[in-house]
């Protein structure tokens, strides 16, 4: 439920992620966008440092830490799936 509020009554960011889950009233919707940075090849220092620069770039209520490497499918992935359908 979103309500009008005064300059003094804004959340932080923390207050607001908190809120929504808690199904309670915020300041305003939580801002947040997700994007692939294709730094899988990057040092674990690289790529978190590449996450902190957009999500302060853009003044993101929420981070989505992106893993852009590919997961290995169990060996047996088409027999499995051949008894779901």
């Amino acid at each position: 439920m979103l309500h009008a509020v005064s300059r003094e009554d804004r959340m932080n960011k923390i207050e607001r992620v908190r809120a929504i889950l808690a199904g309670q009233a915020v300041d305003r919707p939580a801002f947040s966008v997700w994007y692939h940075f294709g730094s899988q090849h990057a040092s674990p220092e690289k790529a978190a440092e590449v996450h902190l620069d957009f999500f302060e770039a853009y003044d993101l209520d929420l981070l989505k830490v992106m893993n852009d490497y590919d997961y290995p499918c169990p060996r047996d992935w088409r027999e499995w799936k051949q008894r779901r359908t």
